[in-house]
């Protein structure tokens, strides 16, 4: 059975800190299943590529650097899940 994974990092709209800037957010999706978690950064909306799901401007390297980790980890988790997973069929 094919399984599906997803991670799209998103702005949390309505959570606007004192200084402007947005909590960047992370969605995970399963097989149809959502799991939403904050990054714990924040970036101003201006400087935030919604088709891409990256920052732009001066601080993107370092924010950038950060959610390309996230995802990296988040891929590693789900690969392992998956042999794991079809280890025990076989």
């Amino acid at each position: 059975m094919k399984s599906t994974f997803k991670v799209l990092f998103y702005l949390k709209k309505g959570a606007e800190k004192r200084n402007g800037e947005i909590i960047i957010m992370a969605r995970v999706t399963v097989d149809g299943k959502v799991c939403h978690f904050s990054t714990k950064q924040s970036i101003h909306p201006d400087n935030w590529n919604v088709k891409a799901g990256k920052a732009t401007g001066k601080s993107s390297v370092q924010i950038n650097k950060l959610l390309d980790d996230i995802k990296a980890s988040l891929n590693q988790i789900y690969h392992e899940q998956q042999r794991r997973d079809n280890n025990g069929l076989i």
